[in-house]
């Protein structure tokens, strides 16, 4: 069938295309189905009746249409071309029938088929929408600021290694030398940090700047002073469900993953303002502060399964990072969800992408294997592992002990966002994840040192 973009300036190139698609195929159901979706994009420089391009296809088409192919044709197009057989042809609503595919269709996709992709672990997946919400100064900017940092520099974040990409921050607040200095405390790679300021047709603004950078990731910071030029009512549905759609298509669209950070009412902990603000996205986060100050819970609902965690922010006066407190997976879960989300990964990929200690690592690629969870399409020199099926637990890339990164919300030396850091030497620093002993302490090999507690 010819590219989606093509227009058909008269009806006989339209049928004409669709005819040479079409040479040698089984001409049944299927060949009306084709025919409805090139007749449905075709533009008409001149007034053609129905008849008159039932009549030329039917010539064109009758050394390969029988009778029974021929009448599911017409049955099919007939509703589509206006109210009776004189209407004319270009009164077709164009377009509509590109919008219609079968579950078939959708399942033989791989890119919409597979589980959601985590951009950064536990906050933004390819594609969808995240709206984090919490009570002022609770850690927000901090959190965000820390995956930030992580999936630009390439680094490690909640145990898992992200791939390095450019990240779009729509900084609306904040004075940007705050947003710099934390930053640079998470050890954000600048050149990957794309910075927006202020925004004048904000939905406009979004949508031109998504399409020329190709982030990865995006950050609104925050939600509503993004959308106070649009003024939406409070409350009201009607006025946050265009806007919301319009966000949200941005991400569906362009791949990109987007974080919105929100303010949470004082009563409940829960995103304030309509329920269309909830409805619009993929991924709702509600952070608040644990019984240990230095820590923040984070539920979650949403589309699909996210599991609650728990994270503290640990600085010293040189760089800061962000570090699970609870929520940790299993290493065999985390390896399943590497290989969902990277098929024919091979076994260096596993060891690289997932934190743990190599040897433990591969024996766990091996349980799963056994178990029938995944299975190699390559051979023993060379591996190549796929899920063998959708597993019925969190699609959340997680990890265990430690990421690594660096930033604070606030002036230097001061903690972020009023969270209390986990105080310790101010020369020490928690092994490197990447590193042996990293590897061996995360997964509790060895030890875990007063040093590395901070």
């Amino acid at each position: 069938m010819p590219p989606a973009g093509d227009v058909f300036r008269t009806q006989e190139a339209a049928v004409q295309a669709l005819k040479a698609k079409l040479r040698g195929a089984d001409h049944d159901v299927e060949y009306g189905r084709v025919l409805c979706r090139v007749a449905g994009r075709c533009r008409f420089e001149h007034r053609t009746t129905w008849d008159a391009f039932r009549r030329s296809a039917e010539e064109l088409f009758e050394p390969v249409f029988n009778g029974s192919a021929k009448a599911t044709v017409w049955t099919l197009l007939d509703p589509f071309f206006g109210k009776g057989p004189d209407a004319p042809v270009e009164q077709v609503r164009t377009g509509v029938l590109e919008r219609v595919v079968t579950l078939r269709q959708l399942q033989e996709d791989p890119n919409i088929t597979r589980p959601p992709k985590a951009v950064v672990p536990r906050l933004a997946w390819e594609h969808r929408v995240t709206l984090l919400a919490a009570r002022e100064k609770a850690g927000k900017s901090t959190l965000v600021s820390a995956a930030i940092a992580a999936i630009s520099a390439g680094s490690w974040i909640f145990g898992t290694r992200v791939t390095p990409a450019d990240v779009l921050l729509l900084a609306l607040e904040e004075y940007e030398g705050d947003v710099v200095r934390r930053l640079g405390r998470f050890g954000a790679e600048p050149g990957r940090v794309f910075i927006l300021l202020s925004v004048e047709d904000p939905l406009a603004d979004l949508e031109t700047v998504i399409a020329a950078l190709k982030p990865a990731l995006v950050v609104i910071d925050t939600l509503p002073t993004f959308v106070e030029s649009l003024a939406p009512e409070s409350g009201s549905a009607a006025s946050w469900t265009p806007i919301m759609n319009r966000i949200a298509r941005c991400a569906h669209d362009s791949g990109s993953a987007m974080i919105l950070l929100h303010h949470a009412d004082k009563a409940h902990n829960r995103y304030r303002d309509s329920t269309a603000i909830g409805a619009g996205v993929d991924v709702i986060l509600e952070m608040k502060p644990g019984s240990d100050p230095s820590i923040r819970r984070v539920s979650s609902r949403g589309r699909f399964r996210v599991d609650e965690f728990s994270w503290r922010l640990v600085e010293d006066d040189r760089q800061s990072h962000v570090e699970l407190a609870t929520g940790e997976l299993s290493l065999e879960t985390r390896v399943l969800v590497y290989v969902e989300q990277n098929p024919r990964c091979s076994s260096n990929d596993i060891r690289n992408g997932v934190e743990g200690k190599s040897s433990e690592i591969d024996a766990a690629v091996h349980r799963l294997e056994a178990q029938g969870a995944i299975r190699n399409l390559g051979h023993q020199k060379r591996h190549e592992w796929e899920a063998c099926a959708p597993q019925r637990r969190t699609t959340d890339e997680v990890g265990t002990h430690s990421g690594r990164g660096s930033g604070a919300d606030s002036a230097e030396g001061a903690s972020a966002e009023g969270m209390p850091p986990v105080g310790g030497h101010p020369r020490t620093r928690p092994p490197d994840p990447g590193s042996r002993r990293g590897r061996e302490s995360a997964q509790g090999q060895l030890p875990i040192r007063a040093a590395d507690q901070w």
